[in-house]
């Protein structure tokens, strides 16, 4: 028998008691494996059924699904899907919108509040099937956070049915010094990285925000100090203005088609991003729908100037 044969042989007895210690580590590996899958399980949207969610219309109360409306949405050149970022039926829920969209609008791209404009590039790539999924997630959580599980059903199903995604966000560190210092601290070239915008807050705008906000001046900073709040509106109408831009030039290259725009409940609010699109583009129509949130966006609370479908279900 050759020597490394026998050196096998003889090894065994006394590697076996090291794999047997090493038996209940491997087992709690396994455990905390699964633990992790099973999270990741609870964050990660379930496929959208299109029975899951109907849509409520708000000048009159009537409820429809969304394959029943889906024809009148896309005559409209922006649908606006409202969310809370952290919330899976939220984003199920506008899933469950682009299904029914997609058969009845060939010409259907999807704005993306979470991915800013100078990372258009990547999104193109990812709908054409040239970049990874470890590759997006890495624009992605650069761009957002951490929380791709939540909208990796948007982003399959976009790139299955090559629907083009359009990066509406400006660079955080602008938003971020416009609502410290205000618009006016933004140095050429920070204005440079921004798609054409007017900072002029009206009356009615402040009132939205301060009413969306629940009465609070502005997130972490004094309460009702004037300057402070102007900035805070100065930014998010930076980020409002922004979201319409961006759609409004894909449209303008894209007649006739229809963007629905992903993004956060207050900036699809009526008042919000949809008013910058009016302003901008007065001749393109807009559609806003809302999650509906008990006690906050419901029947009872919303009238045709805040939106004007509430997606039920999404409770």
């Amino acid at each position: 028998m050759p020597a490394s044969a026998t050196a096998s042989v003889t090894t065994r007895p006394s590697a076996r008691p090291a794999l047997e210690s090493a038996a209940p580590a491997a087992s709690v590996l396994v455990l905390f494996a699964l633990l992790a899958v099973a999270a990741l399980a609870a964050l990660a949207p379930r496929a959208a059924r299109a029975e899951e969610f109907r849509a409520r219309r708000v000048a009159d109360g009537r409820e429809s699904a969304l394959a029943r409306i889906a024809p009148d949405l896309a005559r409209h050149a922006l649908v606006a899907v409202g969310e809370s970022h952290d919330n899976p039926v939220h984003h199920r829920g506008q899933l469950a919108v682009l299904r029914a969209l997609s058969p009845v609008q060939p010409k259907l791209a999807v704005g993306l509040e979470m991915i800013q404009a100078r990372d258009q590039r990547a999104l193109d790539d990812w709908v054409a099937g040239k970049l990874s999924e470890n590759a997006m997630i890495d624009v992605f959580e650069r761009n957002w956070s951490p929380i791709w599980p939540l909208y990796r059903d948007i982003f399959l199903f976009c790139r299955e049915h090559r629907i083009p995604m359009i990066g509406c966000n400006v660079p955080q560190e602008i938003t971020r010094k416009v609502a410290v210092s205000g618009f006016e601290s933004l140095s050429p070239g920070e204005v440079g990285q921004l798609p054409p915008i007017a900072c002029v807050v009206d009356p009615d705008y402040e009132r939205f925000l301060r009413s969306a906000l629940g009465g609070h001046a502005a997130p972490d900073s004094p309460r009702g100090d004037p300057q402070v709040f102007a900035h805070f509106c100065e930014a998010q109408l930076v980020w409002d203005t922004a979201l319409a831009q961006h759609s409004i030039a894909w449209l303008r290259a894209h007649p006739g088609g229809t963007v629905a725009l992903l993004c956060g409940s207050v900036h699809a609010w009526k008042k919000a991003a949809i008013s910058r699109f009016a302003q901008l583009a007065p001749d393109l129509s807009a559609v806003s729908i809302l999650p509906h949130i008990p006690g906050a966006i419901d029947a009872e609370s919303m009238t045709v100037e805040d939106c004007d479908y509430i997606l039920m279900g999404a409770e």
